[in-house]
Parts: C-alpha cells; sequence; structure tokens
C-alpha cells in the first residue's frame, strides 16, 4: 500500500474514535478515557512514523519543506494536547472541551495534508517509492504498537 493510503488510513481511523466520542453518554467515564486513550495511542504512532519516515522523504523536495516543518509544528501541538488531556479527569468540565480543540487540531492538520502534502508526494516520489515507503511505515507503525501494548501489561 502506498504511504500516502497508509496514513490516510491511519486519518480515517482517528476521526472513527473522535466520533465514537461524541456518541458517549455523559456518564460514560470509563468509556471516555478508554476511547480518548485509544486517541491519543493512535495519534503518537501515527505522529512518529510521519516524522521518523515519511516527513524526512518530503524534506528533500523544496516545495515540501515549508509546509512540512509546519506539519511538524502540528504534531507538537497535538502531542501537547494529548499530554494535557491524560492529566485530566474524564468528569471535569474540560475534559470534552479540551477533546474538542485536539479534533479541531486534527481535523486542520489532516486537512493540510491531505490537500497539500499528500499531491506533493504524489508528485515527486515515484510509485515505486511510495509503495516501499508505505510498506516501512506499516512496519513502523506495528512495532509501535506492539512496544505500547507490551508496556501496558507491565
Amino acid at each position: 500500500m502506498k504511504a500516502t493510503m497508509v496514513l490516510k488510513r491511519d486519518h480515517q481511523a482517528v476521526a472513527q474514535l473522535f466520533r465514537d466520542f461524541e456518541r458517549l453518554a455523559d456518564d460514560d467515564l470509563a468509556g471516555r478515557r478508554l476511547l480518548v486513550d485509544r486517541i491519543r495511542s493512535e495519534l503518537d504512532v501515527h505522529t512518529r512514523i510521519e516524522e521518523e519516515l515519511f516527513y524526512p522523504e518530503l524534506e528533500r523536495v523544496e516545495e515540501a519543506r515549508d509546509l512540512v516543518r509546519e506539519g511538524r509544528t502540528e504534531h507538537q501541538l497535538v502531542k501537547d494536547l494529548c499530554a494535557e488531556i491524560a492529566r485530566l479527569d474524564p468528569a471535569g468540565l474540560d475534559y470534552v472541551a479540551k477533546i474538542e480543540v485536539l479534533r479541531e487540531n486534527v481535523d486542520h492538520h489532516v486537512d493540510e495534508e491531505e490537500s497539500e502534502i499528500f499531491p506533493l508526494a504524489k508528485k515527486h516520489l515515484s510509485s515505486e517509492r511510495l509503495e516501499k515507503l508505505g510498506d516501512q511505515l506499516e512496519h513502523r507503525r506495528e512495532e509501535l504498537f506492539k512496544a505500547l501494548r507490551k508496556a501496558e501489561t507491565v
């Protein structure tokens, strides 16, 4: 699968988790925590594989450098929000508001990435390179999720 498709699949999975969160009952605090933990894990792995593999490839393309820098900055904002949310009580008044801010930031990032960065990747990277990069992203994603699961059981 091409790199852009791997990343787009991640975007769709996170969007679905946000929709699932919106459907939870206000008093389902355990469900809130569980879904938010999944969202945070997905975002952590996704940003890492982009920063480790996808973005370095695009930084070689002069036309994409500013967008990649902006993407890294947006990733940091998402990481900071995730860390802040992890410290909040799911019953607290700020919890849902912070999740909404996180969702808005993620949606903005996804829109820019899919409308600006992905077309540049398709323009400047060969189909074969995008396939190989997709395989690398999948492999690294799997490694990171295995490490997360292992850390959770310790």
